[in-house]
């Protein structure tokens, strides 16, 4: 789910002209495109200026950063890192140079022309795979900062910055997106962790590192754009439109564009009647093709890519899963709709000094060992605590 805006508290807003970003959070992109891992090195697990803050349930303007011991901490992280690895992944990273693609030829020439990427990729593909390098690059060394928040309804939320005049093009995530990730689904997750409750734990791994990702699609875009304004074109979106059909007046989504090239077909999270854990489950995960079908998923496939093998093929049923009028998705569940926090930063506001303020709090070196470790939650729940 993305929104775009530039935006920030009912106090005073700070202009960009009067004040700079702190250095620390402006590692600079490479101007070349840095090498590329290929996919036979395998997982990446060395994150640089890891940030997680928690929005308080009063106030949206205020937000307590998370010490790197917290379970919720710990959870986040092991987000990030999945998403980031799938990415860079070899299928992750073909499946965002096409979503860019996309995104680029489907704007009309009046919106290319602010965006930073002027000439058609259609023609010279290399310019959206150094786009696309250069930002995986630059969001493993310099990652958004995680808010885990109550005001999401799906698993994350992205709002797009004006960041390319303020940074004066040098682009890092911290300051080019409002991240979000669901407190409740990450409490959830960190309840199955506590209880060993290994296949629900790893389907909330599975869930929660895909949203990153599909997140992570909505930054990108704003890395092309470099603005909040430029809307991502309504033909973006998945089910895919077919190129004669009109264009349609539904929102575009390109998280749900990539998702679909990814994988053929978008993850839900349905309830299960027949969970011990109620609402507090995973779900059952089911996959929505281009016919809106659904099918099951295959656990064994999750679960390996819990564990960031994401050369494992995906798995469905053959047979379609019918859905009785009862069942809902556990976004739509009473209790779900009960925690969400609806009192959030309203969009026309001004988020500048809000940003300003995150981005002064402490910040997280993690080295490969403990990244490891966490990445390891999947096979060792326990190990959800520091």
């Amino acid at each position: 789910m993305s929104s775009r805006h530039s935006s920030s508290p009912s106090r005073p807003a700070v202009s960009s002209r009067q004040s700079t970003p702190a250095r620390s959070d402006r590692q600079r992109s490479s101007s070349s495109s840095p090498a590329r891992p290929s996919s036979r090195d395998g997982p990446r697990y060395a994150l640089g200026n890891i940030r997680v803050v928690a929005q308080d349930a009063q106030s949206p303007y205020t937000v307590v950063p998370l010490a790197n011991t917290s379970r919720t901490f710990r959870f986040a992280v092991y987000c990030i890192t999945f998403a980031i690895n799938l990415l860079q992944s070899q299928k992750g990273r073909s499946a965002l140079i096409g979503t860019g693609i996309e995104v680029w030829s489907s704007w009309n020439s009046r919106s290319r022309r602010g965006i930073r990427l002027q000439q058609d990729p259609r023609r010279h593909p290399e310019l959206m795979e150094q786009a696309v390098d250069q930002f995986l690059e630059s969001i493993r060394n310099d990652p958004p900062n995680i808010i885990v928040s109550t005001r999401v309804r799906g698993e994350g939320k992205t709002q797009r910055l004006d960041w390319n005049d303020y940074l004066d093009g040098e682009y890092t995530a911290k300051y080019g997106a409002i991240f979000r990730l669901n407190k409740t689904i990450i409490d959830n997750a960190v309840y199955a962790a506590d209880n060993n409750h290994r296949e629900d734990f790893e389907r909330f791994c599975f869930l929660m590192g895909l949203a990153t990702a599909h997140e992570l699609v909505h930054t990108f875009v704003g890395y092309l754009t470099g603005d909040s304004g430029t809307d991502t074109p309504p033909r973006v979106q998945f089910p895919f439109i077919e190129p004669s059909a009109p264009t349609p007046v539904s929102r575009a989504e390109a998280g749900r564009f990539w998702e679909g090239k990814l994988l053929g077909f978008l993850v839900q999270a349905w309830e299960d009647p027949r969970n011990p854990l109620g609402d507090r489950q995973a779900g059952e995960m089911l996959g929505l093709d281009q016919q809106s079908r659904h099918y099951a998923l295959g656990q064994g496939w999750m679960r390996s890519w819990a564990f960031l093998n994401f050369a494992v093929q995906p798995v469905r049923s053959a047979a379609r899963v019918s859905l009785g009028r009862g069942r809902r998705t556990l976004q739509d569940t009473e209790r779900r709709k009960q925690l969400f926090n609806a009192n959030d930063i309203p969009d026309s506001v001004d988020k500048t000094e809000f940003i300003e303020y995150i981005n002064s709090l402490p910040v997280h070196r993690l080295p490969a060992t403990l990244v490891r470790d966490i990445m390891s939650m999947p096979a060792h729940p326990s190990r959800i605590r520091a």
